[in-house]
């Protein structure tokens, strides 16, 4: 299982609790890829996964559909810090992982 559980800190002082799951690492992997960002944790932008990964658990934690997300660089301007960790039990993706073995088709 994948998750990560975290504080986002708004500029004006809110607080949200997350939880980052699969969903949130499948969101991450497919903007990055949009944005021409290499998705694994050895070849993203620490920071910036981070705080996507933050941005995506907040809007699913708001019940919000994906075409009603704000768009992360204008949430990312309201932000103060998110800060992720491992709950005892969990496990990240492992950054060299390859996603379906090469003698399998995908889907």
């Amino acid at each position: 299982m994948i998750r990560l559980e975290g504080v986002i800190t708004y500029r004006d002082g809110r607080t949200d609790n997350i939880e980052v799951t699969q969903a949130e690492y499948a969101a991450w992997e497919l903007w990055a890829i949009r944005h021409g960002i290499g998705p694994t944790p050895d070849k993203a932008p620490p920071m910036t996964m981070t705080r996507y990964l933050g941005y995506a658990a907040a809007q699913r934690a708001a019940h919000l559909e994906r075409d009603a997300w704000r768009s992360f660089e204008a949430w990312d301007g309201d932000v103060m810090d998110v800060s992720l960790e491992v709950p005892e039990g969990a496990e990240l993706p492992d950054a060299g992982a390859v996603p379906f073995p090469p003698d399998r088709l995908a889907g």
